[in-house]
């Protein structure tokens, strides 16, 4: 154990040295992660979160859907939640500009993915060396990705994906079978190879997130 915490600092630190070198010295460090839904984003960022710094905040693309009525409805009458639109990513730009600037400290309300009956939870964001940030559209303006310093990219096989928001949508979000594999199909897979899978060229690094991450192989990287 103490040769593993020795080896994590290590890499923090070599982590923050090359970053002082490509962000001129810059306070905040920005990680961004994007990738398919369900290919693992959330997991590497809480992972990277344990292992870089225990208090380093992660600011996620999903807390900034539009409301319900904003969101385009398809010729079915379904809303379709898979486009680049049914983000307020204008918002998000501005708010990516605040915390890497003097005044980074940011309260967001937490998304409930609709739930009429979720209480609203505010989510306070206060950076000290490192931000993680994470979406499956957060490389679709090269406004945004200019406020990144490091950009990942999670490439998962389409169908492990399917299967995770197949799990993760009935179990933790109440939403039928029948509707998931509907907004898979119709929604998701023509935004993942339209707008999202041709921009993973954009990425510092590519890891796959078919299985488990090794971190500190990825902090390495990084370094």
């Amino acid at each position: 154990m103490p040769g593993k915490v020795k080896r994590s600092f290590c890499l923090l630190d070599a982590l923050l040295r090359r970053f002082d070198f490509i962000c001129g010295g810059l306070n905040i460090k920005v990680i961004g992660i994007a990738g398919g839904s369900g290919s693992g984003k959330t997991t590497l960022a809480n992972e990277l979160m344990s292992q870089l710094e225990p208090s380093t905040p992660i600011l996620s693309l999903d807390d900034y859907y539009k409301p319900l009525q904003e969101q385009f409805i398809d010729t079915n009458g379904y809303h379709n939640f898979d486009l680049p639109t049914s983000l307020n990513l204008d918002q998000f730009e501005k708010d990516l500009i605040l915390l890497k600037g003097a005044s980074n400290r940011l309260e967001i309300v937490k998304y409930d993915f609709n739930n009429p009956d979720a209480e609203q939870e505010l989510v306070k964001i206060e950076p000290k060396n490192f931000l993680i940030t994470e979406g499956i559209f957060l490389f679709e303006r090269p406004e945004i990705t200019a406020l990144i310093d490091v950009l990942i990219f999670v490439e998962t096989d389409i169908d492990i994906m399917f299967k995770r928001r197949l799990k993760r949508d009935v179990e933790e979000r109440n939403i039928e079978s029948e509707l998931i594999r509907y907004q898979w199909i119709n929604h998701f897979v023509p935004a993942y190879e339209q707008c999202i899978l041709p921009k993973k060229t954009q990425a510092d690094l590519i890891v796959s997130g078919n299985s488990s991450f090794d971190v500190g192989q990825i902090i390495n990287n990084l370094a």
